[in-house]
């Protein structure tokens, strides 16, 4: 179980690489009102659940974020390690990049099985938006 942090006013992509530090996945949607206010764009305005409770790891993180104006190009990319191709799909689409799979198949870890290994560029390199990301995912054999 993970206790979730606190993450609003963060920008959605500090957030979501926290979440990804703790084993979790961000997913962001956008508010239902008006998103006026210029210093809400972008930033984590609620989250669900909520800071201080526990979760499983592997848990989805709700995100309510306005989206930003200004369109940055530049994109920092998430730690991948731990997380299954289909969270990676997820975290990766919310921050307009894409996925490549490769698979290792010396692994000899079983609690490593369907999970990301390794990654090209490493975590919390910048790229620019739509760039692509490599990873290779275990494939246990005892």
């Amino acid at each position: 179980m993970v206790m979730l942090p606190l993450l609003i006013n963060q920008t959605y992509e500090q957030a979501a690489t926290r979440l990804s530090g703790l084993g979790l996945v961000a997913r962001r949607v956008e508010p239902e009102n008006d998103c006026g206010n210029q210093r809400q764009l972008n930033r984590v305005l609620r989250q669900r659940p909520e800071a201080g409770e526990l979760v499983p790891l592997e848990s989805v993180v709700t995100l309510v974020t306005c989206p930003p104006v200004i369109v940055n190009i530049n994109r920092q990319v998430p730690d991948l390690k731990g997380l299954d191709m289909a969270q990676a799909k997820i975290l990766l689409r919310g921050m307009d990049l894409k996925l490549r799979v490769g698979y290792q198949s010396n692994c000899t870890e079983p609690f490593l099985q369907n999970k990301i290994v390794s990654q090209h560029p490493e975590p919390l390199s910048t790229v620019r938006r739509g760039s692509l990301v490599q990873v290779l995912i275990c494939r246990y054999k005892p």
